[in-house]
């Protein structure tokens, strides 16, 4: 069970009582999750922000590959080609 399924009966019991609010209550109840939700926010993307690495050092899956993609395609379309001509034998 995950963690949403699990809390859903709580959320349907907060949904229900907020009809007992008014609506500067619930105004006042949007801020404060508001507040919260941007405090979270901004020490969670402190936390896991990453320095940019430089381009240099950045590499590709393929980076060791010699060719290029456009090269690559080629010789496909040349496997193609033979073995479509060997089937039409």
């Amino acid at each position: 069970m995950n963690t949403l399924s699990a809390r859903q009966p709580h959320f349907e019991e907060i949904r229900k009582l907020l009809a007992y609010l008014s609506m500067e209550e619930q105004l006042r109840l949007i801020r404060e999750i508001s507040i919260n939700l941007h405090r979270n926010i901004s020490s969670s993307s402190i936390e896991t922000r990453q320095p940019a690495l430089p381009a240099s050092i950045v590499k590709g899956k393929y980076a060791y590959v010699p060719t290029s993609g456009d090269r690559f395609a080629q010789r496909k379309q040349e496997e193609i080609d033979i073995m479509n001509s060997i089937r039409s034998r």
